[in-house]
């Protein structure tokens, strides 16, 4: 990265600052940073430091944090779900990191009032006028997750873009996090399960083969064999990706989905989870908007050290979060319209509905590194991945 000194002095005042130039820009299905297609190799993060506990609040916290993506060998980071403090967009500059720059816009909120709309329109100019020279920002995020699909919740974002477009005149690309139709997704993954159960020598109870069996006839038939030879294809319909430049989106095959589908099968959550790795590799991500993807968001959960009673790859341990990290990256390796990756989440951080004695204990464990800054085994693994992509340029 090369940085100016810029200064601009009036009557009584002199302001003084260090700014760079890049160009990025969306052409069909790549990202360009500086007319050349870039992959995006991140990691998201909070406003937190690995230095002491709670936000980050100096450039040694800023410091501290993004010199661990530099160690990942990322080039991007996705500030979640907020404006990140100054002294991270400042190293964020120096370092040449990327940026993905969001406003806390998530879930389900009131799309037909207009006092919200107001908050959320004064978010973009807050956030935009603030940061509107840093050079490490690549893309202006005006969403994570917002649901239900309605008309006035695109009218709303829709706003929020063409406002953030309307300041930003160097035509920085907008992003948001877009949800999927997990029926059809999850249908769609089921079935295959299900055809994987069937052929699996370790699925011997004849009640469980049985409801397999009925979940098969019912689900597809006779064609089982086109079931185990065909992709799975998570395809992104969401009608914000009409609105955005970049779209990014959260999955978690291998954790969440995992539990979940468990219910579903009559199995046991390990034999659900040993063949959901089994079958990632398959999974395509495709969207109908012909525009590039960023997984923003996926990962599992382990408590640094921790070591089960039922050995050291269960669930919760280092060893099965760099086992879902090693399926997620082979898998998304074999994406052509994934253009990069955010895992969730740099550190372990504060999070009270996460009260899981032992484990958890108020803490989101989803972190490569502890809350400490003691990296986990994925961190290795995630390190090796983008080591491989800058050394194959």
């Amino acid at each position: 990265p090369i940085l100016h000194a810029v200064a601009i002095t009036g009557d009584g005042f002199t302001v003084e600052d260090r700014i760079g130039f890049r160009n990025i820009a969306v052409k069909g299905g790549e990202i360009l940073l500086n007319g050349k297609p870039v992959y995006l190799r991140g990691i998201s993060m909070h406003d937190e430091s690995t230095l002491a506990p709670g936000v980050g609040r100096t450039r040694a916290d800023a410091e501290a944090q993004l010199g661990l993506v530099k160690e990942l060998n990322g080039n991007f980071v996705r500030l979640s779900h907020y404006p990140h403090n100054e002294h991270t967009l400042r190293v964020a500059d120096e370092l040449g990191l990327m940026v993905w720059s969001e406003i806390p816009i998530v879930s389900n909120i009131d799309w037909t009032n207009p006092d919200t709309l107001a908050v959320a329109l004064q978010q973009v100019n807050d956030n935009l006028y603030r940061d509107l020279n840093r050079a490490s920002i690549v893309m202006w995020s005006i969403a994570n997750e917002t649901m239900p699909k309605t008309p006035e919740r695109l009218a709303f974002l829709k706003q929020l873009a063409e406002r953030a477009r309307s300041i930003d005149a160097s035509g920085r690309p907008i992003a948001a996090a877009l949800v999927g139709n997990p029926v059809e997704e999850f249908r769609a993954v089921v079935a295959r399960l299900v055809a994987e159960l069937l052929q699996d020598p370790a699925v011997t109870d004849p009640r469980a083969r049985a409801q397999l069996q009925g979940m098969a006839a019912q689900m597809f038939g006779d064609n089982l064999q086109a079931v185990l030879d065909s992709e799975i294809e998570v395809l992104l319909e969401d009608p914000l990706g009409e609105v955005v430049d970049i779209i990014g989106y959260n999955q978690y095959f291998g954790w969440y989905y995992s539990a979940f589908l468990h219910q579903a099968l009559p199995v046991d959550e390990a034999a659900t989870r040993r063949t959901m790795f089994a079958i990632m590799e398959d999974i395509r991500f495709r969207n109908v908007f012909g525009k590039p993807i960023i997984i923003s968001e996926f990962g599992a959960g382990a408590k640094k050290g921790y070591v089960s009673e039922r050995g050291p790859g269960a669930i919760w341990s280092e060893e099965y979060q760099a086992k879902v990290y090693k399926h997620q990256l082979a898998m998304l390796a074999r994406n052509d319209q994934v253009q990069g990756i955010s895992p969730w989440i740099l550190k372990d951080f504060r999070s009270g509905l996460r009260p899981l004695n032992g484990i958890q204990d108020t803490y989101n464990r989803k972190g490569l590194v502890s809350e400490t800054g003691e990296k986990k085994q994925a961190f290795y693994v995630l390190q090796d991945f983008y080591g491989q992509r800058v050394s194959s340029r």
